[in-house]
Parts: C-alpha cells; sequence; structure tokens
C-alpha cells in the first residue's frame, strides 16, 4: 500500500524530502535493482548460446603404435599403425534444442519479476522508513512546544508565587512537569536518531537529515478495493509464482525430451606408411537409455513434482 500512495499537491521547499522524493532517491541509489538486470541479461545471453548445438569435437591421435619388437615405436614399418584425425559433432534435436532456449527465457521471466519483487520492496522500505522519521519528527516538534509552554507557565507560577497569588506546590508542579517533558525529548530524540539512520540506508545520509515535509494523502491510492481479484493477478509475489510454475513446467518438458536421446556422427582420416593405404572411417553413436525406468522416467517424475509443487505455492500464496 505504501508504494501506491500518491502525494497530495504542494509547493516544497528545496531543502527537503517528500515521500515519494524517498521513495525515487532509493529505486535510484538501489545495487540491488542493477543486480537483477544483471540476472536479466545474463539469462538472456544465455537463451541464445542454449539454443544451438554443441560445438564439433575434433580429435588427433596415433593408433595402433608398436610397443616392442623390431618395429617398436614406428609409426610407418606396421600396417596397422595409423595417425588420425577426426572431427565429431552431435546433433541434438531440434525441438530439445528449443525447449532449453525456452528454459533460459524462463529464467529472464523469473529474473524480471525478481527485478519486481525487489522494486516492491524498496519503495515499501523506504516508505516506511519515510514515515516512521516523519510522525518521530512531528511528534518532536509537538513534544518541543509543549515543553516550550510548560517553561513560560513556570516563569508565569514563579511570579504569582512571589506575588502570593499562587502556592508552591504549583511551582513544583510545573517543574515536575518539565522534567518530565524533557526526558521524553530525550527519548524522542534517540528514536528519531535511530528512524533517521534506517530512513539513510535508502536514501543516504545527507538527505536523511533533510526535514521531512509532504505527508501523502492516504484517502488517495491506485488500489481499487472494488476490484482487488485483478490487482491480485498483477501483485509481484504471485506474478514470481507464475513465472516459477512456467519454468517447472518447461523443465519438465525438457526431461520428456531428454527420453529422446541425441545422436553423434564422426568422420575420421587415418594415414599410415607410404606402403599401405590411407583409411577413412565414418561412424554414428548413440547413447543406450537401457534403464529409463530408474534414470529417464525418475527425472522426468521429479520434474513433474516440481510444476506440482510450484503451483501449490502460487495457490497457497494467493
Amino acid at each position: 500500500v505504501l508504494a501506491l500512495m500518491t502525494l497530495a499537491p504542494a509547493a516544497l521547499p528545496a531543502a527537503s524530502l517528500s515521500f515519494l522524493e524517498a521513495q525515487q532517491v532509493a529505486l535510484s541509489q538501489s545495487r540491488q535493482l542493477v543486480a537483477q538486470d544483471a540476472a536479466i541479461a545474463s539469462a538472456r545471453e544465455m537463451a541464445v548460446a542454449a539454443g544451438e548445438r554443441p560445438d564439433p569435437m575434433l580429435s588427433i591421435g596415433i593408433e595402433n603404435l608398436p610397443v616392442n619388437g623390431s618395429d617398436r615405436f614406428s609409426m610407418t614399418r606396421d600396417f596397422m599403425t595409423m595417425r588420425k584425425i577426426a572431427i565429431a559433432q552431435e546433433f541434438t534435436r531440434s525441438d530439445k534444442l528449443d525447449l532449453r532456449r525456452e528454459r533460459q527465457q524462463r529464467e529472464a521471466e523469473v529474473a524480471d519479476a525478481g527485478k519486481g519483487l525487489v522494486r516492491s520492496e524498496i519503495l515499501r522500505s523506504s516508505g516506511k522508513a519515510w514515515l516512521t522519521s516523519y510522525y518521530l519528527q512531528e511528534r518532536r516538534a509537538l513534544l518541543q512546544e509543549q515543553l516550550q509552554q510548560a517553561r513560560q507557565q513556570l516563569v508565569a507560577s514563579e511570579a504569582s508565587y512571589r506575588g502570593g497569588r499562587a502556592s508552591q506546590a504549583d511551582t513544583i508542579n510545573t517543574r515536575g512537569e518539565i522534567l518530565l517533558l524533557e526526558d521524553q525529548l530525550q527519548d524522542m530524540d534517540r528514536q528519531l536518531s535511530q528512524a533517521r539512520s534506517a530512513l539513510a540506508r535508502w536514501v543516504g545520509d545527507d538527505q536523511s537529515r533533510q526535514p521531512l515535509i509532504g505527508k501523502p494523502d492516504f484517502d488517495r491510492t491506485h488500489l481499487d478495493v472494488g476490484d482487488l481479484e485483478s490487482h491480485l493477478a498483477r501483485h509481484p509475489d504471485l506474478i514470481m509464482q507464475e513465472r516459477r510454475i512456467a519454468l517447472a513446467d518447461t523443465d519438465a518438458r525438457l526431461a520428456d525430451a531428454n527420453k529422446q536421446a541425441d545422436w553423434t556422427a564422426e568422420l575420421s582420416y587415418a594415414q599410415r606408411g607410404s606402403a599401405f593405404s590411407d583409411m577413412v572411417s565414418v561412424g554414428v553413436s548413440l547413447p543406450l537409455q537401457w534403464d529409463q525406468a530408474r534414470r529417464q522416467n525418475r527425472e522426468l517424475a521429479a520434474r513433474q513434482a516440481q510444476v506440482e509443487q510450484a503451483r501449490a505455492e502460487r495457490d497457497d500464496m494467493l
């Protein structure tokens, strides 16, 4: 609610800090928002990389090199010895690449929702710190005024006592009231100092010491109490939960796609001694998912359970 308050129009002096100004300063100085922007940018960059196939693998080696006998360590005399260069490429299914890209996009959406949460918390906390300091400031001014009146009353009471128009008890009572007010003022100064320190966490030391004026109009907010359901749909916490549900659902679909294995093709060229022919080899490799019930199916079940967890947490929050 603090983030939705609007300020009543008023001409404010330059050396002052209003409610909305405090919130805007807190937003402009927040490093948390900078961190969330970096998280969003990171996820978006990863979305591009996640949609690409793995890099080709280049391998170079020597095969079947003799290590004993008359041909030991010779790379030309034995017909089986080959100097080999090969390149292999994994061919990832296009639907799996799309899901990997989508998953990183969901991560970016979660980070964006996190930024909304951080912004909401900054507005709420800075607004609360301003209001606490403002009302303590106003209470201190009222207490200072009461103390000044009590001191004036003491002067009048002492004059009346000297003139025989008042008893000494009236003077003593007034002095006791002054001492009580002075104690209250000291306690108020301590509370105000603590409140200003809390405000400085959001707006800085210099601006936290400025006079706080321009109390917000509590009767004017952007919240329509007659349409709370649509407002709830835009609540930062619920938006975050919806994004987490979408991310968990993408993870589940990706786990299901992983049940279809990717295959890898390899092409190699092997050079032998001058007396023998060179060799070319072509091959395809495919993972054998021989125990899907205990591996791929379990991963899929775990991801589906995370979807249900995210939905239950969203419903509970709502």
